[in-house]
């Protein structure tokens, strides 16, 4: 059910992005709604979950821009897994906790791609990294755990209906 409810998700979050976002930018800012599910796939589902979830919306995004194929797919796929690797140690309930995550992990993720598309260059890298990454962090982590907390029978396991 865990992966079922997170390809949902996937295909959902992609087409928000691809769509409603695209026009709501914020300071020039668009929130990583793929991001941020691959780290709540994390938190609820470990590293195992963080890493699949993670390497399918890397393969979903890498096919709309497929310049970032592998490298979307492999940057995702450790977000995924960074989450996990920290769900036993923090409330992964609190949305202060999740805001946080989400911003630390998608400042990585874009300082990442950033040098690997500026070929390891670093004054460009860091450039393009500081002239979007931080807003784009900003907005994502205050956009999506508002958006979980109004909508948390998608994130949370109903034990009921699994034990059935």
């Amino acid at each position: 059910m865990f992966y079922l409810r997170y390809l949902l998700l996937a295909f959902g979050a992609l087409l928000l992005e691809g769509t409603l976002l695209s026009r709501l930018p914020v300071a020039g800012a668009r929130p990583d709604l793929a991001l941020a599910l691959a780290v709540y796939a994390g938190l609820f589902g470990g590293g195992r979950g963080g890493v699949a979830i993670g390497f399918l919306l890397g393969l979903l995004r890498g096919w709309s821009e497929p310049g970032w194929l592998g490298l979307e797919t492999l940057l995702l796929s450790l977000t995924g897994f960074a989450a996990g690797v920290t769900s036993p140690m923090v409330n992964r309930s609190s949305p202060w906790v999740q805001a946080l995550l989400i911003f630390l992990l998608l400042l990585a993720h874009d300082l990442v791609r950033s040098f690997w598309l500026h070929g390891f260059a670093p004054a460009p890298a860091l450039l393009a990294w500081v002239g979007s990454a931080p807003m784009t962090a900003l907005y994502t982590a205050l956009l999506v755990p508002i958006c979980v907390a109004l909508f948390p029978r998608l994130w949370q396991r109903r034990e009921a209906h699994e034990l059935s």
